[in-house]
């Protein structure tokens, strides 16, 4: 090909190959033999060898045209592999390329991060483009949406500590959830009326936000929402009557997305006063790296504009059309927490200076 021609010296002997290979005289010929089978393979443009010593042939011929009958084949044949102009348009859409590569060069090269994110806090990738990038070939993302990582497990020690007063007439039953739990319930029997209050204590070093749902079995509901700061603490009471004596009424309680030490103090029929105390206290931290599944799905923006909603991954995913050269913006934004990595091929065509 021309284009990998650097000297007139060469380009000359490449023309005078050219000429050489087509220097004789085009031959056409046409033939006609008996029908077989084998002429079903041939097609016209094909390349065929003729020997016969009677007509003076003996060569290589291209079929020009091709007729089949029942009984008989006709071909026009000539000697002429590969015609002229075919060489010379080969050579001169070589040419045309040589002149785009010395131009410039098509330039590889990638950016990836990763990082943990949540609705708040999606995950950002600048990428810059030069100005010499006279064309951008392609751009691609892969994602791959993680569960979410943590580097400290819990913290250690005893828990909070309760301390309650009360009127003697007055039956106390507590029920506690461990720190991995999102759920609690109590049954409590014999009751006509109790007194409920429900403290939550944020375990884990950063601050999270859960949806508390609170139900009993005689038609109570309840749901809230509290932003638990790290090692925070938030208590929630209520008070229930009914008109007849219950055998028995069961109190559950939901936590949405972050598992939290919980404790359901209820106090039941009687009159009674009670204090709850978190006293401050300190922790040791379990370090280590653990991961939290939500599940979550991802939604692809690309400077602004919103590429693609609820992605659970991509390995080829063309974003080409939205990339500008200067700055880029790619926003990953999860549906809960999750860990998402990111990974961006470009091809452009860089311009020489």
């Amino acid at each position: 090909m021309l284009r990998d021609i650097e000297h007139e010296d060469t380009l000359l002997l490449k023309a005078q190959q050219i000429i050489a290979d087509n220097k004789d005289p085009v031959e056409h010929i046409e033939i006609e033999a008996p029908f077989t089978s084998d002429i079903l393979t041939l097609d016209v443009g094909d390349t065929i060898t003729i020997n016969d010593s009677e007509l003076g042939l003996n060569g290589d011929y291209r079929i020009k045209r091709l007729e089949i009958k029942p009984t008989t084949i006709r071909a026009e044949l000539v000697n002429t592999i590969a015609l002229l102009s075919d060489k010379l348009k080969e050579y001169y859409n070589g040419l045309e390329s040589l002149g785009v590569y010395a131009q410039g060069a098509t330039n590889l090269y990638s950016v990836q991060d990763s990082d943990n994110a949540d609705p708040d806090h999606p995950l950002e990738l600048k990428i810059y483009v030069p100005p010499e990038a006279i064309k951008i070939n392609r751009v691609k993302l892969n994602l791959v949406v993680g569960p979410f990582r943590a580097y400290s497990k819990a913290v250690l020690g005893g828990g909070a500590v309760i301390g309650t007063s009360e009127a003697s007439a007055a039956n106390t039953s507590v029920s506690t959830a461990a720190s991995e739990s999102k759920s609690l319930s109590l049954t409590i029997h014999d009751i006509s009326e109790y007194y409920a209050e429900l403290v939550i204590v944020n375990h884990w070093t950063n601050s999270y936000t859960n949806d508390i749902t609170i139900t009993d079995s005689e038609g109570y509901s309840a749901t809230t929402d509290h932003n638990f700061e790290s090692h925070g603490s938030y208590v929630y009471s209520w008070k229930r009557q009914f008109s007849s004596r219950k055998n028995s009424v069961t109190i559950d309680v939901q936590l949405s997305d972050i598992p939290m030490d919980m404790t359901l103090l209820v106090v039941h029929d009687g009159t009674h006063t009670h204090d709850i105390t978190l006293p401050d206290h300190t922790h040791d931290i379990d370090f280590g790296i653990y991961e939290i599944d939500t599940e979550a799905t991802v939604d692809i923006a690309v400077n602004g504009t919103v590429v693609k909603q609820g992605s659970t991954g991509e390995t080829d995913l063309d974003i080409t059309q939205y990339i500008t050269t200067g700055w880029n913006t790619i926003t990953l934004t999860p549906s809960d927490l999750a860990r998402i990595q990111a990974s961006v091929f470009f091809q452009v065509f860089i311009q020489s200076r």
